[in-house]
């Protein structure tokens, strides 16, 4: 994966960084005097830098690479939402979850 800086687009994420650092900023601050939230502006942190990492990554992947998959990855989105319509459980509200064991899948999102 390679990084291509002439089309990535630095204003995109000068955005994302400082709408992130004002997001914890107000964290930091809705929780400065609740003693048991302190971790909760260190933890925003660590979502905000693992979401900058995604970022970067998304953004140096060539999707052009899956334009060999799309008739494959079609069919698995579609058999998903028809599975799920008949399988599904509800969460929430609505019937849209598959129960994975471990984790809840939503194909539907």
């Amino acid at each position: 994966m390679r990084l291509n800086l002439r089309r990535f687009d630095f204003i995109l994420l000068a955005c994302t960084v400082v709408m992130s650092l004002y997001g914890i900023a107000m964290v930091y601050s809705a929780t400065l005097n609740v003693p048991t939230y302190e971790s909760y502006p260190a933890r925003q942190l660590i979502y905000v830098l693992v979401g900058l990492a995604l970022l970067v990554a998304t953004a140096a992947f060539d999707y052009r690479l899956l334009t060999a998959l799309q008739w494959p990855l079609l069919i698995i989105m579609l058999a998903g939402l028809t599975a799920v319509a008949v399988l599904g459980q509800v969460r929430g509200g609505t019937a849209g979850w598959f129960d994975a064991g471990v984790v809840l899948v939503q194909p539907a999102e």
